[in-house]
């Protein structure tokens, strides 16, 4: 590799890490799923239990622990807020950017690694779910890495190189459990290279072992029950495709295309014609699990985010990712420019519904991300032009961001939400959040919280492993109402009208969750009534 190229990259993980990092500091939580793994970091810190995960006081082993260990470790080193749950993801997802340029590198050529970096770090759809505490970031990193080290075994009759795949699907296992295989194992299987029976060897299952099986014999030993209700559930879940999320058939085909733009619109094409085995495990790695997740009922636009590195690798087989601006490089940079200035638009316009003002506030840190990747179409063989123009969209992005958190919707609300309660609420008295539980506005909060109402996911959960005075059921939701008279009652202002019915001779205070707007009478911090 020259001088150059070397630093190209590195120039391109740098502001990839400016405006990642910059969004994990500047975006408050709003996400329900990045609320709730902050939850469950946050109680892992005060707890100092990092074994078992509690969300509000109920154990929560739902998934396996590698996001929250990584928001908990967080918090330790910076405190609880939002970038702190958010500093392990990034470092995560700019360390799968490096991987996929390694295999980009590899496969292509010295040119498309630049490319290929600034594509998984700084796209709209790596940015929207790289930079979150979720679980599809660490899994991605595992995909990452376990396909650069097939791709290393491909060209290298080493085989120590598939000792990374192992500790690849550690990482995974840590991350999602089963999910793991779905993009790692099953495309090698069908790849039919021989290498599926080379990552059988004891030295790697010793790998395997020492990074997966800790964790489940500890929770194990402490709840006897524990694998055999995961078995049975994973078992129902296949016989019955139980139906967690409802998107459409075509989701994640949208997601790829304008996740991806402009570079999304390569895939179809790149997947075509392809003669070398390298290139064609890259192609099951991403077919696979889009036939298999279009398949299942249960579909989310997350779950195809592990298959972003095999995306990017081969789209880089077009024209676009190695710096050669024909006619379709020029007209990507039109597309990529086009969905830049709809970005800004959406980041500065004030619409007076809420649901579409939080839709119209979901792209701004992806419009300065697209602009970096538009700039590389024409620029990407000049280092000099390519730090001017990224710098630029730096510029434009940092913009961008500070008009999104003018508009406090939604990316500030729920913070915004949990200053107001503390300003109205007296020392030691609780806040109960109602319904979905708004689990960002509890991370947020100094004073004890108790969630109440229909929560099904923590209703069973209390049930199979105990209850928790932080927790309490829909059932004695009415007690609460009718005999609190200091309680903070947040909840969707929808639903407001419900619960006076339920206690219609008292007039509790309601916050509203998505307006920060305090219903009912309000009492200051001695407990005075206005008069």
């Amino acid at each position: 590799m020259s001088r150059g190229r070397l630093k190209a990259v590195h120039v391109v993980l740098i502001l990839a890490a400016l405006t990642c990092f910059a969004r994990a500091a500047l975006m408050g939580i709003s996400d329900p799923s990045e609320g709730r793994y902050a939850q469950i970091a946050r109680e892992m810190v005060d707890s100092g239990d990092w074994v078992v995960p509690h969300w509000f006081g109920v154990v929560h082993l739902e998934k396996p622990p590698l996001a929250y260990w990584a928001g908990a470790a967080g918090i330790e080193l910076f405190g609880r807020n939002q970038f702190a749950i958010r500093f392990f993801p990034v470092l995560a997802l700019l360390l799968a950017a490096w991987l996929t340029a390694q295999t980009a590198r590899r496969l292509l050529g010295p040119e498309a690694e630049a490319g290929a970096a600034a594509v998984v770090g700084l796209a709209p759809y790596a940015i929207m779910v790289g930079a979150a505490l979720l679980t599809d970031g660490f899994v991605m990193l595992s995909v990452a890495l376990f396909s650069h080290a097939v791709t290393r075994r491909f060209q290298e009759d080493d085989r120590c190189c598939l000792d990374w795949a192992a500790v690849a699907l550690g990482i995974g296992f840590l991350a999602k459990g089963h999910a793991i295989l779905l993009f790692t194992i099953l495309p090698l299987a069908f790849a039919r290279s021989g290498f599926f029976r080379e990552l059988w060897r004891p030295r790697r299952l010793l790998i395997l072992a020492l990074l997966i099986l800790p964790w489940p014999i500890a929770v194990q030993l402490r709840f006897p029950q524990f694998l055999s209700l995961h078995a049975t559930k994973l078992v129902h879940f296949v016989a019955t495709g139980q139906e967690h999320h409802r998107a459409p058939v075509f989701i994640y085909l949208v997601v790829l295309l304008l996740g991806l733009a402009p570079f999304g619109f390569y895939l179809p094409r790149a997947c075509v014609r392809i003669r070398r085995p390298a290139v064609r495990y890259q192609r099951l790695v991403l077919l696979l699990p889009l036939i298999v997740l279009t398949a299942i009922p249960s579909r989310s636009w997350t779950y195809i985010f592990p298959a972003l590195p095999a995306a990017v690798v081969l789209a880089a087989r077009g024209r676009a990712l190695r710096g050669e601006t024909g006619s379709r490089g020029r007209l990507a940079l039109l597309c990529a420019l086009i969905a830049i200035a709809l970005g800004l638009v959406a980041a500065l316009v004030h619409p007076s519904s809420e649901k579409l003002r939080a839709n119209f506030n979901f792209l701004p840190v992806a419009c300065g991300a697209l602009l970096c990747l538009a700039l590389w179409l024409a620029w990407s063989r000049r280092l000099q032009a390519l730090v001017v123009a990224c710098g630029v969209a730096l510029l434009i992005d940092a913009a961008v961001v500070v008009a999104a958190m003018r508009t406090e919707a939604p990316f500030h609300i729920h913070r915004r939400a949990a200053m107001e309660v503390e300003r109205l609420s007296r020392p030691g008295h609780r806040v109960v959040l109602v319904g979905t539980g708004r689990p960002s506005i509890a991370f947020y909060l100094e004073r004890p919280v108790v969630v109440a109402g229909v929560i099904s996911q923590l209703e069973n959960e209390a049930k199979r492993w105990g209850k928790s005075d932080h927790y309490l059921p829909s059932t004695e939701l009415q007690a609460i109402l009718q005999s609190d008279t200091t309680s903070v009652i947040v909840i969707n202002a929808k639903d407001i009208e419900d619960l006076h019915t339920l206690a219609p001779e008292r007039k509790p205070r309601f916050l509203d969750a998505n307006t920060a707007v305090i219903t009912g009478p309000v009492r200051d911090r001695q407990g005075r009534s206005p008069d």
